[in-house]
């Protein structure tokens, strides 16, 4: 019996399917899948201004929870969840906030298709992120600890003068050392008179 298809029995698959089944279609799709969500991740990115809103309000809420006991990160990742949907109408620590604003600064970073916010201070001068914004939504990452609320000297004549130690100072003209501080801080250097020798009884 005569056959017409001359002995092939393979079935031809369409052009469509063969390009979605072959490595350079499906590598043309990801592509194509991962630009379109790009397009959509810079459209619907953070402003600054929205960024600095929600930010600034999230700090006041950080401020206003904060009991001076440091939680672990737990308690954090919570506090951090909870600012999303609430906002701080009032905030208690007004003088608190007013520290903040003063010795602290917020900065936005434009990554296209998400942006970031970083706190920087004296104590971070490279910033430190306290939030992250994508499809419109920012999450804080805010720590009580990264905050500079007070700042002063150490303590009180932090750089004295070294005052180099003569032969004057000491009776035998030995020296104990180079160089020496003397004030109120450390004391007045001990008079030695001396080497101190060992004997063997």
């Amino acid at each position: 019996m005569y056959q017409s298809g001359g002995g092939s029995f393979r079935k031809r698959e369409s052009l469509s399917y063969e390009f979605t089944h072959s490595c350079f279609g499906r590598l043309v799709i990801l592509g194509a899948i991962l630009g379109v969500l790009s397009i959509i991740l810079a459209i619907f990115c953070p402003s600054e201004e929205r960024m600095r809103a929600v930010m600034e309000d999230d700090i006041r809420q950080c401020i206003n929870a904060h009991d001076s006991i440091n939680g672990d990160w737990m308690d954090n990742a919570l506090n951090n969840f909870s600012y999303m949907f609430t906002t701080a109408d009032t905030i208690s620590e007004v003088e608190m906030y007013k520290l903040f604003k003063k010795n602290n600064r917020l900065e936005y970073n434009d990554h296209t298709i998400f942006a970031t916010m970083s706190l920087c201070n004296n104590f971070r001068p490279d910033g430190v992120r306290c939030g992250i914004g994508i499809l419109g939504v920012v999450i804080p990452t805010i720590h009580y600890n990264d905050f500079l609320l007070v700042v002063g000297s150490l303590r009180k004549d932090y750089n004295q003068p070294i005052i180099e130690n003569n032969a004057a100072n000491n009776q035998d003209g030995a020296t104990v050392g180079d160089s020496t501080i003397e004030g109120e801080v450390f004391g007045e250097n001990p008079d030695f008179g001396g080497v101190f020798e060992y004997h063997d009884n």
